[in-house]
């Protein structure tokens, strides 16, 4: 709420995701007012420091 009342419409991701900050921007998607752009693991890099990440279950994204 607080960055809808600061700046408005609220977008989360649309950058290169990697690693924990993945995690976070599905973590902080929940308050986007937008869909919000998280890519799953693998899509820009082969290899991640974070097993697993970015796997979808039953539809949902598992943090």
């Amino acid at each position: 709420m607080l960055l809808n009342n600061m700046v408005g419409k609220v977008v989360i991701g649309g950058m290169y995701e990697y690693g924990l900050s993945r995690y976070f921007t599905a973590m902080v998607a929940q308050w986007a007012d937008f869909p919000s752009d998280i890519t799953p693991a693998g899509y820009y890099f082969e290899q991640d420091v974070v097993a697993n990440s970015g796997i979808l279950k039953g539809g949902f994204y598992s943090i």
